[in-house]
C-alpha cells in the first residue's frame, strides 16, 4: 500500500503510534474492518488552530507590507477559525469548558502572540508546504513560519511537551541548520516563551523516527495486525475522548473486543 507521512505525525507518534496511526490513517484502518470511536475534533485542538489562523495574519502583513496585521482583523480571522472548526461539533475540555471560554481564549492568546512574538521574528513566509523522502516514502509538512533565523513554530499548550521529531523533520525537508524554534503560549498564565531546539538532535530523532513509523506501517498495512503497532496505556490522551482507538478491537489494550 502506498503511504506519505505528515511531519506533524512525528512527537505524536512517540506518544501512542496506534493512536497516531488510527488518527492520521483513519480511512484505511476502517477501510481493514476495524470499527474506531466518533473523530470528532477537540476544543484545544480547535483553539490551537484559530491562534495559527490570527498569527498568519498578523505575520503576513509584517511580510505584505512591513507591519503587522490589524489586531481587531486578527482576532476576528481567529474567531472565524474557530466557528468553521466548531461546525461539526467538538468536545469540551476541563480547562475550556464551553465555546465562550474558547473564544476568550483565542482573543487573549492573539494578543499575546501580537505583543511578545511579532516583535522578535523577521519573517519571510507563513504556512509554507515542505517535501522530502525517506526510504522512498513522501514526507510532507507546513511550518507555522519562516523566518531570517529559522523556523518557528507555534504552540497554544498549559506545559511544553517535546516537539524535536517534528521540527526535526521541517530542517531535513528544508535542508537548514538554522535551530528550530517553539513559541509557547500558555492557556492559562497567558504567557509566551520561545524554546529554541538543538538542530543536530531533532534532525537525528526526526530521520529515525520516520524510519520506525515507515517500518510499522509497511508492516501494518501488509499484514493488518494491531500489535504490530506499538501502544502506551500510560498516555495522558488514552481516553475514550482523545483517542479514536480507545476501547475499539483496534486496541484490546484498552478493553476493546
Amino acid at each position: 500500500m502506498n503511504f506519505k507521512i505528515r511531519a506533524s505525525m512525528l512527537s505524536n507518534y512517540f506518544d501512542c503510534p496506534r493512536r497516531a496511526v488510527a488518527s492520521y490513517y483513519r480511512k484505511q484502518v476502517c477501510g481493514f474492518g476495524f470499527n474506531l470511536r466518533d473523530s470528532r475534533n477537540s476544543i484545544l485542538s480547535a483553539v490551537g488552530t484559530s491562534i495559527h489562523a490570527s498569527g498568519k495574519f498578523m505575520m503576513d502583513g509584517v511580510i505584505e507590507m512591513g507591519v503587522p496585521g490589524n489586531i481587531k482583523d486578527s482576532i476576528e480571522c481567529g474567531m472565524q477559525a474557530l466557528r468553521e472548526q466548531c461546525e461539526d461539533g467538538v468536545f469540551f475540555d476541563p480547562s475550556i469548558p464551553n465555546k465562550n471560554r474558547a473564544e476568550q481564549c483565542v482573543k487573549s492568546l492573539a494578543l499575546v502572540y501580537r505583543n511578545s512574538v511579532v516583535p522578535i521574528c523577521e519573517p519571510l513566509a507563513t504556512e509554507f508546504p515542505l517535501r522530502g523522502v525517506i526510504d522512498n516514502v513522501l514526507i510532507t509538512g507546513t511550518p507555522d513560519l519562516n523566518t531570517k533565523r529559522g523556523i518557528r513554530d507555534t504552540k497554544s499548550t498549559v506545559k511544553e511537551k517535546s516537539h524535536h521529531a517534528q521540527v526535526g523533520m521541517y530542517a531535513l525537508m528544508q535542508k537548514t541548520d538554522l535551530p528550530p524554534v517553539i513559541d509557547y503560549l500558555d492557556r492559562k498564565k497567558l504567557t509566551h516563551k520561545a524554546v529554541e531546539y538543538e538542530i543536530k538532535l531533532c534532525k537525528r530523532v526526526a530521520y529515525f523516527t520516520a524510519k520506525r513509523i515507515i517500518a510499522d506501517l509497511r508492516e501494518f498495512f501488509a499484514t493488518e495486525i494491531p500489535v504490530i503497532l506499538p501502544c502506551n496505556p500510560s498516555s495522558m490522551l488514552c481516553s475514550e475522548k482523545y483517542c479514536t482507538a480507545y476501547g475499539t478491537f483496534f486496541c484490546e489494550l484498552t478493553g476493546g473486543k
